[in-house]
């Protein structure tokens, strides 16, 4: 498998296994799809919701957490910094004099506000890892076939399947809990205002840390940490739009639909169902 450099050769095959990714979501998403996979015992959760709801949920996974490799590449490693850094607000606290009064005008729903950011950013970073580690093992997959990569390279969703399940189980498990945590949270239209605020509060902070040495001709240094929080707005403004228009009581329906429609894919992969 020498027709590409190394880098380019990844480069291809991850772009087509986020092919798949998307692909498979299309299909598992599919009404009729859903259908089958709930049976009659959860066919009721299926009362009033269209379609259109399900594309809804949709686009809320493909624009947060499998966006296209375009977006993704904007995206990088610093949110694992960004997630020890709300883990611990202690951290915070060295770059944000003014940290105990955020902490205090948001006492009472700080803890919760902030694992809403964390879970998003966690999903999003699972999904990044089982991204690299299914690009990792179609590439064995392909050398131990002895096959080729060339501009050319498609890949069929067997191959895909076949590369996925080398991937440990619970990476897709708690990728999936992180993501259901994030959406239970546009039940509380206050939560989501909350947390969103508390985000543009500790950007704005870090984004006053920057702005002397930028007028000194000086590059950034907290330039990754903002790009994450932007990330995490982004997120809780498709929280807001996509289950905000829900209601409630059908918002838990869907969350329920997606749990159990993800838990059966993700099985019936790893053979477990």
């Amino acid at each position: 498998m020498d027709t590409q450099p190394e880098d380019r050769t990844e480069q291809i095959i991850r772009d087509q296994a986020v092919k798949c990714i998307h692909l498979d979501f299309d299909t598992r998403y599919d009404m009729n799809h859903i259908r089958k996979v709930l049976g009659r015992e959860n066919t009721h959760l299926l009362d009033g919701v269209t379609q259109n709801d399900i594309n809804m949920l949709k686009e809320f996974f493909f624009n947060t957490i499998y966006p296209q490799m375009g977006e993704r590449a904007e995206r990088d490693k610093s949110f694992e910094s960004m997630v020890k850094m709300l883990k611990q607000p202690a951290r915070l606290g060295r770059f944000i004099p003014s940290l105990p009064l955020l902490v205090l005008r948001y006492a009472r729903v700080w803890p919760t506000a902030v694992n809403v950011g964390v879970n998003a950013m966690m999903a999003y970073l699972y999904s990044l890892r089982i991204e690299e580690l299914v690009t990792r093992e179609t590439i064995a997959i392909l050398q131990e076939k002895g096959a080729a990569v060339d501009e050319h390279f498609d890949m069929d969703m067997a191959l895909y399947e076949q590369a996925f399940v080398r991937v440990p189980y619970s990476h897709s498990k708690r990728m999936l809990t992180s993501a259901v945590k994030v959406m239970k949270a546009g039940k509380n239209p206050q939560l989501v205002k909350t947390t969103r605020n508390i985000l543009d509060d500790v950007r704005g902070n870090f984004e006053r840390l920057d702005k002397p040495r930028i007028q000194a001709g000086q590059p950034p240094m907290y330039q990754d940490i903002i790009r994450a929080l932007n990330f995490g707005e982004t997120v809780l403004n498709q929280v807001q739009s996509v289950f905000g228009s829900l209601g409630e009581e059908k918002l838990t329906r869907v969350i329920r639909i997606t749990e159990i429609n993800e838990m059966q894919h993700i099985d019936t992969l790893y053979g477990k169902s």
